[in-house]
């Protein structure tokens, strides 16, 4: 069964994501579990009255939060009903950064499914800082899903890669049942100003062929020098519904997503970022 986490902070923007997952997985057996971190207490005074107030209050607050928890995720099993799907929820009694990757771990968990921006003031921005620190810094893959995006099924997928680092069969299977679900065509995105491709290269383009076998596959080159430009640039001649890149923690999906921390006029990912990890999960 497919384990999805999906992080939320009670926003319209986290249900957006929310009612994402249970279409892009409508097809497979899965178990979503919403998960919401409450924010560290406010330091007070050491023997000051507030001190003492401190265990009750944040007793009512967890509490508080945990029903509203709870009734969200009531709220969205009953409005996403599908017989293939169950809810649950997890409250983090820790930061986001600080407890969803363990949460990855003891759930073992196969994709964390979030929201861009909880808050429209800020959509002109395309990722978040904490956003970000999710793409680059879990240990499953993070689907990523912009401000008020409207769902459509992923039948053109860009897969932007050099073809330089080895790629996890985990993560490819996961996005091969998806693309073959919807009979997708996936096209393997090479940015260079040659077609030539190195020993090694073309060993991971027959493995990435091989594991992504229930999709349409084709191969695009396009010349660059700025990498991110070029993605964007062709990502909006193609029409495509999902962008997927491999964070190896020092290549292309870091030069790629570090643009959006700059005021780059026009460079915004408006369709959905898959993100997968390359490298072990730790265990425990």
């Amino acid at each position: 069964m497919l384990v999805v986490l999906m992080p939320t902070d009670f926003s319209e923007n986290a249900r957006n994501a929310a009612y994402f997952a249970s279409q892009l997985f409508k097809y497979r057996q899965a178990h979503f579990y919403l998960v919401h971190a409450a924010e560290a207490r406010l330091p007070v005074a050491a023997g000051s009255p507030e001190e003492d107030e401190l265990p009750g209050q944040e007793a009512e607050h967890l509490k508080a939060l945990e029903d509203t928890l709870q009734n969200t995720c009531s709220s969205l099993s009953e409005k996403l009903y599908n017989p293939r799907h169950t809810f649950d929820k997890r409250l983090l009694q820790a930061s986001l950064k600080e407890g969803l990757n363990p949460l990855v771990r003891e759930l073992e968990a196969d994709i964390v499914v979030m929201g861009t921006q909880g808050c429209k003031a800020r959509a002109e921005r395309s990722f978040g800082s904490r956003t970000l620190r999710a793409l680059k810094g879990l240990d499953c893959p993070v689907l990523a899903i912009p401000y008020n995006y409207a769902y459509e099924p992923p039948r053109r997928v860009v897969f932007a890669t050099d073809f330089r680092v080895p790629y996890k069969r985990r993560e490819l299977k996961l996005l091969c049942e998806v693309s073959g679900s919807y009979r997708s065509l996936i096209e393997l995105l090479y940015v260079s100003d040659s077609d030539a491709l190195d020993p090694g290269q073309q060993d991971n383009k027959r493995f990435l062929e091989e594991a992504l076998h229930k999709a349409h596959i084709a191969f695009s080159t396009v010349s660059g020098t700025e990498r991110a430009e070029t993605i964007l640039d062709y990502l909006g001649r193609r029409g495509a519904q999902l962008l997927v890149m491999v964070n190896t923690g020092h290549g292309l999906v870091d030069r790629f997503l570090e643009q959006f921390t700059l005021d780059y006029v026009g460079l915004h990912v408006n369709i959905p970022l898959l993100v997968m990890q390359n490298r072990e999960r730790p265990v425990g």
